[in-house]
C-alpha cells in the first residue's frame, strides 16, 4: 500500500532523518568535537548509512516517481547541457586535486563511500520527499524556496559535531545557495539522479582538495572564510536562469494546481 506523502509527514520525516545523520554522527565521534573532513576520511558513516536507508524508505513507500527518483524527463545531451556548470565545478576542483596530490588510498575509498550516501540521503530528502511535502500545500516557488532554506539550514546544526558554529553558518548559506542551483536542475530534469551524482562527487572532490588532504601540503594554507559563499554565489546565479518561466512551465507539480488547470500535464 502506498504512502501518501503529506506536508506534515515530509516535516517528521525531515525530523527524525536530520536526528539520524546529527545524533548518529555525535555518537560515533564519542561526543567529542571534531572536523567533517576527519569524519567522513577515517571510516564508514553508519550514521548517513542508516539516514540514507530511512530516507528511501520513505521515498518508496510514498511513490519513488512522486518523488524524482527517475530517470530524467530530458534527453541525455538535454540533461548535460543543463549540468554544465556543476560539471564545470567537477573539474576545477579535480584539476585542485591533481596538482595537491591525492591522500592515501584509504582516505580516498572512505571519502567516496560516505560522501556518495550524502548525496544520495540529502536530494532524496531536501528535492526529493521535503520538496514533494512542500508541493502538496504550496506553489512551485514557495515550495521550492522553502525546500532549499531547509537544505541550508540543516547545515547549520553540524556545530554540534564540529562545535565550530561561524564555520557551520557560513556552510549553511553556501549550502543553501548551491542547492537553489540543485533544485533548479531536479526541477528542470523532472528527476533526483542527475544531481544525485553531482553532489556525491562534488562533496568528495571538495574533501580531497582540502589542504589537510593534500599529499604535499604539511599544514592548511589560511582561506578566506566567505570563499564556501563566493564560490557557490554563480550556482545561485544559474539556478535562478534555470528557474525562469517556472511557475508557467512547470505549476504542474504543485498538488494546489487544479487538475482541470492547463498547467496540469504540460511537456517538459
Amino acid at each position: 500500500m502506498r504512502l501518501k506523502l503529506t506536508l506534515l509527514m515530509s516535516l517528521a520525516a525531515f525530523g527524525v532523518w536530520q536526528v539520524i545523520t546529527i545524533g548518529g554522527g555525535q555518537l560515533m565521534a564519542g561526543g567529542q568535537k571534531t572536523s567533517l573532513a576527519e569524519i567522513v576520511s577515517t571510516g564508514i558513516g553508519y550514521n548517513w548509512l542508516a539516514a540514507m536507508v530511512f530516507v528511501l524508505l520513505v521515498a518508496y513507500a510514498s511513490g519513488a516517481r512522486s518523488v524524482g527518483l527517475t530517470a530524467p524527463a530530458t534527453s541525455p545531451l538535454k540533461t548535460l547541457s543543463l549540468l554544465w556548470l556543476p560539471l564545470l565545478y567537477l573539474v576545477a576542483m579535480l584539476l585542485v586535486v591533481l596538482e595537491n596530490g591525492w591522500p592515501p588510498q584509504s582516505v580516498i575509498l572512505f571519502t567516496l563511500i560516505n560522501t556518495l550516501m550524502v548525496g544520495v540521503s540529502e536530494e532524496v530528502m531536501c528535492r526529493g520527499v521535503l520538496f514533494k511535502g512542500f508541493l502538496t500545500r504550496f506553489t512551485i516557488w514557495p515550495s521550492l524556496i522553502l525546500a532549499s532554506i531547509c537544505f541550508g539550514l540543516m547545515h547549520v546544526l553540524n556545530v554540534f559535531i564540529t562545535g565550530d558554529l561561524w564555520p557551520a553558518v557560513l556552510q549553511a548559506s553556501a549550502a543553501f545557495m548551491s542547492g537553489f542551483g540543485y533544485m533548479a536542475v531536479r526541477i528542470r530534469t523532472q528527476s533526483l539522479w542527475p544531481m544525485i551524482i553531482v553532489h556525491g562527487l562534488w562533496d568528495f572532490l571538495v574533501f580531497m582538495a582540502m589542504p589537510t588532504h593534500s599529499a604535499t601540503a604539511s599544514t592548511p594554507a589560511p582561506v578566506n572564510p566567505l570563499a564556501p559563499m563566493m564560490i557557490a554565489l554563480p550556482m545561485f546565479l544559474y539556478g535562478l536562469y534555470l528557474l525562469r518561466n517556472t511557475h508557467r512551465d512547470y505549476g504542474f507539480m504543485s498538488d494546489t494546481v487544479s487538475k482541470s488547470s492547463p498547467l496540469k500535464g504540460l511537456p517538459l
